[in-house]
């Protein structure tokens, strides 16, 4: 009895040991599990947040920020849920500065897409491997499986267009997270269906869904993903494929379920709600009634859950109730944009649209500010007037040819903005241009490529392709769920936007979910390429030792080197120009001034300090874009009474470019009586019936004509033309009546990247002062149509400020400042070689630029001043160096060394020279130029030699060419080479009499 007792014992112990043993290889993988999914989110997080913008941005940066702080409301369809979230991250002092703490929010938000990026990988591989086992093989391929996902999140981390989002203040990094969490719940719910609870994770994609609509409606694009994986998954546990047309009819079925869901939510919710409010608004009190018609949804869908829910228990009932569950979850998420109703009727600082009515807030959500365009009409799309380059793809714009059309879509909107963008992401962003050029061959610009060698090899895209058929082959249905995704978020979305030519930005950020999607394939290709090669080795340590020395090769081939190679480009951590731009801009003005500004990039940065940092706010800045709108002419008028506008609100709604040109017309010029008149002879005599614009508008030319407006008694006359067809714009208008009805206290300005054609004909009053053109009510002496220089006035501004510690933050600080005569601008960074600078911030910093040339432009006639031209051409030299930042433009840099040659500085004109002929975007005549003045004027004849030399490698049919490499050989001493030279040409054109007689004069000569 007692040895049946201590063999019971034993076994036991025996088996309490295998317990323990199999628990610490379970702790072991749930370790290592833990570990990647914890490095996935923090090494990205590490690295976002060394590159992080310290304040706000170009481009929406500067107006999300500033919305987040102020609630206000943005531009449409609105971001309601991202500025709650940026108002509470705003408010917490991580860091000093404001924009900064918004900014906080990619990085984190980017970090976890890439930690979903790595739990999506592991689960699909999961699935390919199969049933869990207790074996050393199936161990074996889940750690592949771990290094697989880690190295392909990873990468995915240090794509160009991700890392671009994570490190400022947009919505795409808040997008690509919801994104990636809405796909890993669904795959969360692939595995576990089959459980009575699973429902619950339908409920949250459908909550997240809805949430979404409040950062971008990109997340919706991920439904036919969800759709897929639900529809396989019903259809595969009850049934098996036959065949492959079977397969055809469901992917067809599906996409068409995906895209009626799509529908009812955009449609349905996203713009059904405001239209059913606008609709009936007048029957209810405009102000609340979408929020009386969105709690009365609410209170159906809770009505209709909890009776069904307590009458009916059968499959079919459960199925209605979790659809009708999940449209009220969307709601729920989608009433994020009550903050945008509620808030515009309080009428925050920053309120665009003003969308505090049912019709306000339907125009608001329909983005009709922005005008309508056809999803399947090309042809419409390349007659645009925005499609300036036409002439890439037809020489006819009003009749281009079926293949012309074709040619456009495929070049421009697949290609340009699709396939490029996608290259950038995994085989490398192009140190290559591509040449944009007509169908002539003319160049009209050059582009970012794609450079095929960046990374040495792209493994990345490889692997890819690679993780892409072994997808296919292995486990189809999930594969093309993943397929839907990377369309929907990638092509799809360019067959929708059909975008014209050019656009005013590259748009690589919009398409990250479709990178995203590629992604996932990087880590099965990995995978399978791991688990192919050790599949060989029949020895297990090797096996497990070549797994970890491969998954080590990758890691260092693909996130590691694409880390390395692309950190410099992407670290903003040091990039202070948005905001010292906008600085800089306000305070070119002086107190309570009116600052007309052009685009997103001359307002955003000058709403984020007035509104976040209390920056110069006496100043009012009026942005000539939204000057059309009458919901912003209003605002001016009513919230801000120091502005003049004397027209009623009722005329403001009735003006457009065919109402406004007759005002204009006859309000500051004597033609519109005239014109009328003879409008009025002619439809009677034609057609028996009196002249109406609004029914004919204006059909004979009338510009330009001369107009006078009054600047507080004085009379301003300049030439008035049309800007809009046969029209005018209504910002035009507006620019006219406010300068007409403005006080002498209020100064005017235009911002220098203002269009000539938007300062309507008023040049010949307009002083430059650095950043900014001073309206004044005195005409150029010398009648010159182009604004003059206020020399003392820009030398003010734009010599650095020498106290970086001293704000001008009010209008009174200004004259303050003003009166010490000490410098304004702030250049923070721009000499600094270690910061790097995107093709945005070097046509940018041209405007810095043009002011320190304007200048000497101007002295460089009086050769007393040429001391004073080397000083200031120097100062900008010493701010904005070119080594560290290039002159946009090869016809400045050429004419910047010019001027240095004129003043005898010969060792910065070598500089700028040398500079010059590196360049890789010069033409023949740009080209041919620098060597003629290196020639001509360089004390180095050797640079002439080597320009010339590298020039007939690229142009050696050009005899001019073979001329001016013979005239720098001669004075370098080399004759024998120039003979030779002119001789070898003579071999190649034996008949050119030019050349023959160069070779004679060059041989008498020597």
């Amino acid at each position: 009895m007692s040895c049946l007792k201590k063999r019971m014992i034993n076994r036991k112990k025996v088996q309490k040991k295998k317990q323990k043993k199999r628990q610490k290889k379970k702790m072991k993988k749930k370790n290592s599990h833990l570990f990647f999914t914890l490095s996935s989110f923090f090494f990205p997080l590490i690295i976002y947040l060394k590159t992080m913008a310290p304040t706000t941005s170009f481009w929406d940066c500067g107006e999300f920020i500033a919305c987040s702080v102020t609630l206000g409301v943005p531009h449409p369809p609105g971001t309601p849920l991202f500025l709650l979230l940026g108002n509470v991250f705003s408010q917490i002092p991580i860091f000093s500065d404001i924009g900064a703490r918004v900014n906080f929010i990619s990085p984190i938000a980017s970090a976890f897409s890439v930690m979903f990026l790595y739990l999506i990988i592991i689960h699909l591989i999961k699935r390919i491997i199969g049933e869990k086992q207790e074996n050393s093989d199936y161990t074996k391929k889940i750690k592949i499986a771990e290094y697989s996902g880690f190295i392909a999140a990873v990468t995915f981390a240090f794509t160009d267009s991700q890392w671009f989002n994570a490190v400022e203040s947009e919505v795409y990094a808040l997008s690509t997270l919801l994104t990636s969490m809405v796909v890993w719940l669904i795959l969360k719910w692939d595995t576990i269906s089959f459980n009575k609870d699973s429902i619950k994770y339908i409920i949250i994609i459908s909550y997240v869904m809805g949430l979404s609509i409040g950062i971008h409606l990109l997340n919706l694009l991920a439904i036919p993903c969800i759709i897929f994986i639900i529809y396989y998954n019903a259809r595969l546990s009850n049934t098996k494929y036959e065949n492959i047309y079977k397969i055809i009819i469901d992917t067809l079925k599906v996409s068409a379920i995906s895209l009626v869901i799509f529908a009812t939510i955009y449609i349905g919710i996203i713009k059904g709600i405001p239209k059913l409010s606008a609709s009936i608004d007048q029957i209810m009190n405009p102000l609340w009634f979408p929020i009386i018609c969105y709690i009365f949804i609410f209170a159906c869908c809770c009505y209709y859950i909890s009776n069904q829910t307590l009458i009916n228990h059968s499959n079919r009932h459960r199925q209605s109730i979790t659809i009708i569950i999940c449209l009220f979850m969307i709601l729920i998420g989608y009433s994020t944009y009550s903050t945008i109703f509620i808030r515009a009727s309080q009428h925050p600082s920053i309120n665009e649209n003003n969308p505090d009515s049912s019709e306000s807030f339907l125009y608001y959500m329909e983005r009709e500010q922005y005008g309508s365009w056809s999803i399947l009409d090309r042809k419409s799309t390349l007659q645009r007037q925005e499609n300036m380059n036409w002439k890439r793809y037809t020489n006819d714009r009003d009749n281009p040819s079926g293949s012309e059309v074709l040619s456009f879509v495929w070049n421009y909107q697949i290609k340009e903005m699709y396939l490029r963008y996608f290259a950038w992401q995994f085989i490398g962003r192009g140190d290559f241009d591509w040449n944009v050029q007509n169908k002539d061959g003319t160049i009209i610009k050059k582009i970012e490529g794609i450079n095929w060698t960046r990374y040495i090899i792209p493994f990345a895209f490889i692997l890819g392709l690679v993780g892409f058929f072994y997808h296919f082959r292995n486990d189809y249905f999930r594969a093309i769920s993943i397929l839907s995704l990377f369309l929907a978020t990638g092509i799809l979305i360019i067959l929708y936007l059909n975008q014209y030519d050019p656009q005013p930005r590259e748009r690589d950020y919009s398409y990250v979910g479709s990178f995203f999607a590629f992604s996932i394939w990087i880590g099965i290709g990995v995978f399978a390429l791991i688990d192919k090669i050790t599949n060989q080795l029949k020895d297990h340590l090797a096996s497990n030792i070549t797994s970890v020395g491969l998954a080590l090769l990758l890691l260092i081939a693909m996130p590691i080197n694409m880390l390395a190679k692309d950190y410099n480009s992407h670290d903003r951590s040091g990039n202070f120009v948005a905001w010292d731009y906008a600085y800089n801009l306000l305070n070119s003005c002086e107190p309570n001034s009116i600052l007309f500004t052009n685009g997103d990039n001359d307002t955003f940065p000058l709403w984020y300090i007035q509104e976040v940092e209390n920056i110069r706010k006496d100043v009012r800045v009026v942005n000539l874009s939204l000057l059309n709108t009458p919901w912003y002419i209003k605002q001016l008028k009513n919230e801000y009474k120091t502005l003049p506008i004397n027209l009623e609100d009722s005329s403001i709604e009735s003006l457009d470019p065919l109402v406004g040109t007759a005002f204009a017309l006859q309000k500051w010029t004597s033609e519109w009586d005239r014109l009328n008149s003879g409008l009025n002879n002619y439809f009677m005599e034609q057609y028996n019936q009196r002249y109406n614009i609004l029914n004919h508008g204006i059909p004979v030319e009338w510009g330009p004509v001369d107009a006078v407006i009054d600047y507080n008694g004085h009379k301003i006359d300049f030439q008035l033309r049309p800007t809009f067809s046969n029209y005018l714009k209504v910002q035009d208008i507006m620019v006219l009546e406010l300068i007409d009805d403005m006080p002498i206290d209020r100064p005017v300005y235009f911002a220098v990247t203002v269009s000539p054609g938007h300062r309507l004909g008023l040049d010949s009053y307009l002083e430059m002062e650095g950043l900014v053109y001073k309206f004044t009510p005195e005409k150029n002496i010398d009648n010159s149509m182009y604004p003059r220089l206020n020399i003392n006035q820009i030398t003010k501004n734009i010599t650095q400020t020498i106290d970086m510690n001293t704000i001008i933050k009010t209008g009174e600080d200004y004259t303050n400042l003003r009166s010490k005569q000490e410098g304004i601008y702030r250049y923070r960074n721009l000499n600094n070689e270690e910061i790097f600078f995107s093709h945005n911030i070097e046509r940018l910093v041209q405007n810095y630029r043009s002011s320190f040339l304007q200048i000497a432009i101007e002295l460089i006639s009086d050769v007393s001043k040429y001391p004073e031209v080397n000083n200031i051409l120097i100062q900008m030299e010493n701010y904005f160096p070119i080594d560290v930042i290039k002159i946009a433009h090869p016809d400045v840099q050429i004419q910047v060394g010019n001027l240095f040659n004129a003043v005898g500085n010969m060792d910065m004109f070598n500089k700028y020279m040398i500079h010059a002929s590196n360049r890789n975007d010069l033409d023949i005549q740009q080209s041919y130029t620098v060597g003629q003045l290196l020639l001509e004027n360089s004390n180095d004849t050797k640079l002439a030699v080597n320009h010339f030399y590298d020039m007939l490698i690229q142009y050696s049919d050009v005899f001019e060419i073979y001329q001016s490499l013979s005239l720098a050989y001669i004075k370098n001493d080399q004759i024998d080479a120039a003979i030779k030279l002119i001789e070898d040409w003579i071999l190649l054109y034996p008949k050119d009499s030019k050349a023959i007689e160069w070779l004679n004069l060059i041989k008498n000569q020597s």
